[in-house]
C-alpha cells in the first residue's frame, strides 16, 4: 500500500464549504423501507432488516461497461472500480483507510457489472457513520494518485490474462458476442486487452467528472 500523504493539488472549488444536502422528494415512506431523492439529485435508498445488528452500506453507480461510450471496449469503468475503492484521497491515503476498515472490523468490496459498478461496506451497525464516511471519501473525493494508477493499471492487465486462459470465461465473452450483433453489452466488461492499454491517468479523471456525478449514484 502506498504510504505517502494525500495530494495538496485541490482546487479552489473543491476547498470550498460543502453545503448540506436535504431531501427533495420522498416516493416511499414506510417504517420498513425509505427512498428520496436529495438536493443534489443522489436518490437514497434505507430498507431495515432487523435480523442482526449489522448495516450493508452500497454505493451504485450507473457506470458500467454498455456506458462507456466513446471508450466502449477499454474496460474503463472497471478500471475505474480498481483505482477507487480504498485508493488514496484527498484526506486520507490509502493506509489509513485500510486502517479504518480493519478497526471497524468490516468486509468491503467493489465490482464491475454492464450496467453499474458498486463499492459496499459491510460492518456492525454502531460504524454505520464511518462506513458512509468512508464510501462518501472514495466516491467524491479521490486522490488520482499516479503511483496507484500505474499499480492498478497492471493489476487489471495481470486479471486479463488469467482470462485468456478460463475457458467458461471465454465461452461466457463468445455466448455475448453471439447474443448482442451490435448492442455494448456484447463487449467484456474487462475491456480488450489492447484497448485497455490506451488508457492514461488524464482518462480516468475525465470519467469521474462525466460519470460520477451525484445524480448518477444511488446509495
Amino acid at each position: 500500500m502506498a504510504a505517502g500523504t494525500p495530494s495538496d493539488s485541490t482546487t479552489a472549488a473543491e476547498k470550498q464549504p460543502v453545503e448540506a444536502l436535504v431531501e427533495s422528494q420522498r416516493p416511499i415512506d414506510r417504517t420498513d423501507e425509505i427512498v428520496t431523492r436529495m438536493s443534489n439529485g443522489m436518490t437514497v435508498i434505507i430498507k431495515r432488516h432487523g435480523a442482526a445488528p449489522v448495516v450493508a452500506a452500497r454505493m451504485y453507480v450507473k457506470t458500467g461497461s454498455i456506458f462507456e461510450q466513446e471508450r466502449l471496449g477499454c474496460g474503463i469503468s472497471h478500471l475505474y472500480e480498481h483505482l477507487l475503492h480504498g485508493g488514496t484521497t484527498i484526506t486520507r491515503t490509502e493506509a489509513q483507510s485500510r486502517a479504518i476498515l480493519d478497526r471497524i472490523g468490516s468486509r468491503s468490496n467493489a465490482y464491475t457489472t454492464k450496467d453499474h459498478t458498486c463499492y459496499y461496506i459491510e460492518t456492525s451497525k454502531a460504524f454505520l457513520g464511518e462506513a458512509v464516511n468512508l464510501l462518501a471519501d472514495f466516491i467524491t473525493r479521490p486522490a488520482f494518485d499516479a503511483e496507484e494508477f500505474q499499480r492498478e493499471w497492471g493489476v487489471v492487465q495481470r486479471e486479463l490474462e488469467m482470462h485468456q486462459d478460463d475457458p467458461a470465461r471465454q465461452l461466457y465473452y463468445l455466448t455475448c458476442e453471439s447474443l448482442y450483433k451490435v448492442h455494448p453489452a456484447r463487449l467484456p466488461v474487462i475491456g480488450y486487452k489492447p484497448m485497455v492499454q490506451t488508457l492514461t491517468h488524464e482518462d480516468i479523471k475525465e470519467y469521474h467528472r462525466r460519470m460520477y456525478a451525484p445524480d448518477n449514484v444511488i446509495f
